[in-house]
């Protein structure tokens, strides 16, 4: 279902880019570019005939100003020429150097430009731009790259974000795993799922933010284990995560989700999850709740109780009446509060 489901969504997604009118031809023909290319091509050959007959004539007969004057000209048509054809046969390239130059750049309009090529070759210069501190304008790189994105479509722009995990630099691997949430899909969500064990916590933290978009109930299980992480930042980006992820999946599919790890050999992993299963609000939960709550941990009871106490379930207050004797103080706490709600 989830495939059929994906599938569905790039077809969505490629339709939208064949009817937007804002976005260019499925088989990238520009007749304008085309048109400009052609036109520069013969002005270079006939500039450049004409250049050479005049300079033999200028050897030959000697040169006046007025020769001087229109062999330089002729030299501008053929320079001008040489850079149209290089603008329209090497777009990426050619935006690339004026982005890693600074040079005739006004507001952005290489990082635009280069957004709006659709090429995969262009979401490379395009984000290592983003992190050169030659390079100011960052807020036009980023729309630059979203841009990109758009007109490569989810699986072809997620083929070129993946290729940039291998860059050396942890600031750009970061910024792609952001980027990955947004484009979304099965293939990104793998990714971002695998990038919870990275080494670095900042990547760890970007993927767990990530995928609160990407709706994939395969991230349930890893952001739940995510609450062992050494960092606290990462445990709450995770749980933030999850409690989006939670609303997007809904009660039936949350719950099986979680239920498995309820058995997890971690205390830490059983106390989460049986506090996530009261959030979840589905009503099947307070069966395997009310069995928790013989859990040898303390912890896990007390999560157990305090869940059974948000779905409000009358078949387990004499349980819950029972811990109030309990020996332990978090135990008869969690217990009076559950009974309370």
């Amino acid at each position: 279902a989830q495939r059929n489901n994906s599938s569905r969504r790039s077809r969505d997604d490629n339709d939208t880019r064949r009817n937007d009118p804002r976005q260019p031809p499925q088989n990238g023909i520009n007749p304008l570019g085309i048109l400009f290319m052609i036109t520069s091509l013969l002005l270079s050959n006939v500039s450049f005939v004409a250049a050479a007959q005049r300079a033999a004539r200028m050897a030959a007969n000697g040169s006046t100003v007025i020769d001087i004057i229109i062999h330089a000209v002729l030299i501008v048509i053929l320079v001008i020429s040489i850079l149209v054809i290089w603008r329209h046969l090497f777009p990426v390239h050619w935006f690339s150097l004026f982005i890693k130059t600074n040079m005739l750049d006004q507001g952005g309009h290489s990082a635009f430009k280069l957004g709006k090529t659709g090429k995969k070759e262009a979401v490379a210069p395009l984000i290592r731009a983003h992190f050169d501190q030659r390079y100011a304008r960052y807020h036009f790189i980023v729309s630059g790259v979203h841009e990109l994105i758009q007109q490569l479509g989810r699986e072809e722009a997620a083929e070129a974000l993946i290729a940039m995990l291998m860059d050396p630099s942890v600031r750009v691997r970061r910024f792609v795993i952001e980027e990955l949430g947004r484009v979304g899909g099965e293939r990104s969500s793998a990714i971002l799922i695998a990038a919870l064990s990275d080494q670095d916590e900042g990547i760890r933290e970007a993927a767990a933010k990530a995928l609160r978009a990407v709706g994939d109930v395969r991230a349930v299980e890893p952001l739940t284990r995510a609450q062992e992480d050494g960092r606290y930042g990462v445990r709450h980006t995770a749980d933030e995560a999850l409690k989006e992820l939670i609303k997007r999946l809904g009660q039936e599919a949350s719950f099986t989700a979680l239920v498995e790890m309820l058995t997890d050999r971690s205390v830490q992993i059983r106390r989460y999850v049986a506090e996530k299963l009261g959030e979840v609000g589905n009503r099947r939960a307070i069966a395997v709740l009310m069995n928790a709550l013989t859990d040898e941990a303390v912890e896990v009871k007390a999560a157990a109780a305090r869940s059974l106490g948000q779905l409000k379930a009358e078949e387990a207050v004499d349980a819950l009446k029972n811990l109030l004797t309990d020996e332990a103080l978090e135990m008869k706490v969690a217990a009076a509060v559950a009974l309370g709600e």
